[in-house]
């Protein structure tokens, strides 16, 4: 049966900021479905154009047939580390999904892809590599009907910090709850809007940073004659 990968996204900005440091870029073809989840440092405009760009710069490069190394170097080049703070300017996660089953993951310093499936939280398959002095985690691996993935800013993993959760709302409790959902059967947009009420509400309302979700689940083709 032939499927596709149904996608929806949400940005939170943080408290007292009008725009959003994270970006998500994604750019579909009758053969893929190239997803970017970039985080700038920091908040606000300077943080919304590093993010911004990081994720332009990668989609379009992928697009255009480049390897993952191309992307990096060219990003390393682009975007230097903060000499003060010895940190990249900005994380990114790659997700590119090949006839919606093969998909490839790469990720550079941002939280790792949750995959739900068959109502549990699969374990994948990643490596870690060096590229252009940058550790990159990768995964490859064949997407089945009825999977969901999710894709998360740092945002979403600090939620709650001091509060609910002392340490922050953390990958194990958020995948737990991506599972959850999950198991209602609802749709991209549906799983999207519930975490990120959640997210709203661990911050108490007033977001402590740029939190950004994006929500994919793969479900059977439907054809429309117009």
């Amino acid at each position: 049966m032939p499927q596709i990968v149904e996608i929806a996204w949400d940005n939170l900005c943080k408290h007292n900021e009008e725009l959003c440091g994270d970006w998500v870029k994604v750019v579909s073809t009758p053969e893929d479905l190239i997803v970017v989840l970039s985080d700038g440092l920091g908040s606000g405009v300077k943080a919304n154009i590093l993010a911004t760009l990081t994720a332009e710069i990668a989609a379009s490069m992928l697009e255009k047939g480049a390897s993952i190394d191309a992307v990096v170097e060219t990003l390393v080049e682009t975007l230097p580390e903060c000499q003060v703070r010895h940190l990249a300017y900005a994380t990114f996660a790659v997700l590119r999904i090949h006839k919606a089953r093969e998909a490839y993951l790469a990720e550079y310093d941002s939280p790792p892809l949750i995959l739900a499936r068959g109502g549990k939280v699969v374990d994948l398959p990643v490596r870690e590599r060096i590229v252009s002095g940058r550790t990159i985690r990768e995964a490859q691996f064949r997407l089945e009907m009825g999977d969901y993935l999710v894709m998360v800013s740092d945002g979403y993993i600090h939620a709650g910090v001091g509060g609910l959760y002392r340490f922050g709302w953390g990958w194990d409790n958020l995948a737990t709850a991506v599972r959850r959902l999950v198991g209602t059967g609802c749709d991209a947009h549906e799983l999207v809007r519930a975490l990120s009420r959640t997210c709203v509400k661990l911050y108490g309302g007033q977001p402590g940073d740029d939190a950004t979700v994006v929500g994919m689940r793969v479900r059977p083709a439907t054809c429309a004659t117009i």
